[in-house]
């Protein structure tokens, strides 16, 4: 029992010292150091105030029982005698709460310098698979061919793609702060820029990043999970993330939605943008044409996951831009007896000629 209080006392004091010079915006390698630096300067108060515990009673800290007139002393004697017994019990049993506390300290700051050096392992560790991470990416697919100049080929000129992305402005408001997630070559980024709002983007590419810091745009090469941890929770207006989903796993986009939640404010925005399954022309031409893809989305499955997740208002956009193909003419059934026919054509039609992209867009509202 007394080891967790001694224990709390010091979480509470390290907490404190550190609320005082924290900055409330994204976390870097200053806060770090900077509360590394509180938790030294905390165990050496601790250190000096244990040995100060340990420091023997000086002699004249008590008077003598010699001093003054002899029937003042003789009354000393006397009740000393007398209280001795009683005393002795409450000096030694202090004694050796003291001395259990002093140990208890010195277990404490132990235990503490060794979750330093853990946490600082730990540290390492995760940097040097966050840079295998890059590597083995890198390795796979650019060691043998030049994926920028594949989505050159097949995802469209800069000017193209920001034309299609100004149709999700109307959910974004000038001033605000956005985190882009996979800004790729920046086209989202510069439109946000463009609009006034105070964007960030986060990639993992190196090339993506030069591309993007050669249009003067904010961007860091960075992995994006490990990106978001690191940002303060409800510090953001928007997230947003397009045509990156379908690059990770089910469990890693469960986990993204969870993390944004977190990080975006009462009312932000949540947009995620990536390829329709539910038409049978993304799976069977442009889905597999990228080989960094590694699961399509399905849109029911996306709206569904962001609603478990706790975010509301919920629209599901299928842009027009992505609908490749004239539809037949549904209604060449005048019969009445036939619109059942009528219905199914135009459930062909959104099958096979129907938008390729989709976008779902969320907001953060406040848990009543």
């Amino acid at each position: 029992m007394l080891e967790k209080i001694i224990l709390c006392d010091l979480k509470k004091e390290a907490q404190s010292r550190v609320n005082s010079d924290m900055h409330s915006s994204i976390l870097t390698n200053d806060c770090e150091n900077d509360y590394c630096a509180q938790i030294e300067k905390l165990l050496e108060d601790v250190s000096s105030k244990m040995a100060a515990i340990r420091t023997a009673v000086p002699d004249d800290a008590y008077p003598t029982v010699f001093d003054g007139a002899k029937w003042k002393i003789v009354i000393k004697r006397c009740m000393r005698k007398l209280t001795w017994w009683f005393i002795n019990r409450i000096v030694v049993l202090q004694h050796w709460r003291n001395e259990m506390l002093a140990a208890s300290v010195e277990e404490l700051c132990e235990s503490t310098r060794l979750l330093k050096l853990a946490t600082a392992e730990l540290t390492n560790n995760v940097q040097k698979q966050f840079e295998q991470q890059k590597l083995s990416k890198s390795s796979d697919i650019e060691n043998y061919i030049d994926y920028m100049k594949f989505e050159d080929a097949f995802r469209g000129s800069d000017d193209e793609i920001k034309n299609r992305l100004r149709r999700y402005l109307q959910y974004i408001e000038p001033g605000q702060k956005i985190l882009d997630l996979g800004c790729g070559r920046g086209e989202w980024l510069e439109t946000l820029k463009e609009f006034g709002a105070c964007a960030v983007g986060v990639d993992m590419n190196p090339r993506c990043v030069e591309i993007c810091m050669g249009k003067q745009l904010s961007v860091v090469e960075a992995d994006m999970f490990t990106y978001l941890e690191s940002v303060v929770d409800e510090s953001l207006d928007a997230i947003t993330s397009i045509q990156v989903i379908e690059h990770i796993t089910p469990s890693q986009l469960a986990r993204l939605i969870s993390i944004c939640y977190r990080k975006l404010r009462i009312g932000g925005v949540l947009l995620l943008e990536t390829q329709n399954p539910a038409v049978l022309y993304t799976m069977a031409y442009n889905f597999y044409v990228d080989p960094t893809h590694i699961r399509p989305v399905h849109p029911i499955w996306l709206e569904y996951l962001i609603k478990e997740s706790g975010f509301c208002n919920v629209i599901m956009d299928y842009p027009d831009y992505s609908v490749r193909w004239e539809c037949a003419q549904p209604h060449f059934l005048v019969n009445e007896d036939q619109e059942g026919s009528n219905h199914r054509v135009d459930f062909l039609n959104n099958m096979l000629f129907g938008p390729t992209d989709f976008a779902c867009i969320a907001k953060k509202q406040k848990v009543e």
